[in-house]
This record gives structure tokens, sequence and C-alpha cells, in this order.
């Protein structure tokens, strides 16, 4: 007989199932899973690993430019200072960061401040 035509799950695994899910933060529905919040993030945390990251690419970037220098492989040496530039620009864009970060952290408490005087006077406990 001639050649068998494919199944309708040619594949030997299962299709794959979808099912219905929360929407995430991204979606213009609302807040699911992903804007949750179950996971609060330390800004200590944060510091730590950028630090370490930069440290990581600081000392890399030494080890390239050491080895290139020592072994005369001069193409070595440009690319240790890429790493050790990358490592400076780190640190600098986690200072930016954290700037923005309390900006938007007293935005957030003044925003807070205004909303509570608000409610208090739509309640009525406070006059205008």
């Amino acid at each position: 007989t001639g050649a068998r035509p494919w199944a309708m799950n040619p594949a030997p695994w299962p299709r794959p199932v979808w099912y219905r899910t929360e929407p995430s933060s991204y979606s213009l529905v609302g807040a699911g899973r992903c804007g949750s919040g179950a996971v609060p993030v330390s800004p200590r945390v944060g510091n730590t690993l950028s630090l370490v990251a930069a440290a990581v690419l600081a000392f890399d970037g030494l080890a390239l430019v050491g080895l290139g220098y020592t072994s005369g492989r001069l193409v070595l040496i440009p690319v240790g200072l890429v790493f050790i530039v990358s490592a400076g620009l780190l640190l600098l864009y986690r200072r930016w960061y954290r700037r923005r970060w309390d900006d938007i952290l007293a935005a957030r408490r003044a925003l807070s401040e205004e909303a509570r005087a608000l409610r208090e006077i739509v309640s009525g406990e406070r006059k205008p």
C-alpha cells in the first residue's frame, strides 16, 4: 500500500493545551499574577547584585588586559578595557537609578497624603 497520510497530531508529543490565566500587569484589563507584588524586592538586594556584577566585570576586564599584555595578544587589551568601562557604566547607572527611585517614592508619598486629605474632605471629617 501507499504512504499513510498524516494523522491529526503527527508529533510524538501531545499538543500543548492553553488555559485561560489571569491578566498580567501589562494588560489594560488589570493587574494579575505579574503585578501582584507577592515577592517584595529590597533595595539592599539590588545594590548588592549590581555591586557584584560590577566587581565581576572589572575583574574580568583586568584579567583580560593583563593576559593580553603578558601574552602579547593585543586584541585582548581593548576587550578588557570594554569590560572595565562597562563596570563603571553599571555603577553610574546604579546611582542614577537610585536617585530616580527616591524621586518616585517621594512623589508616591505626596500623592498618598493628598489622597488621604481628599478622603477626609469628602467624608466630612475635615473642612477645606
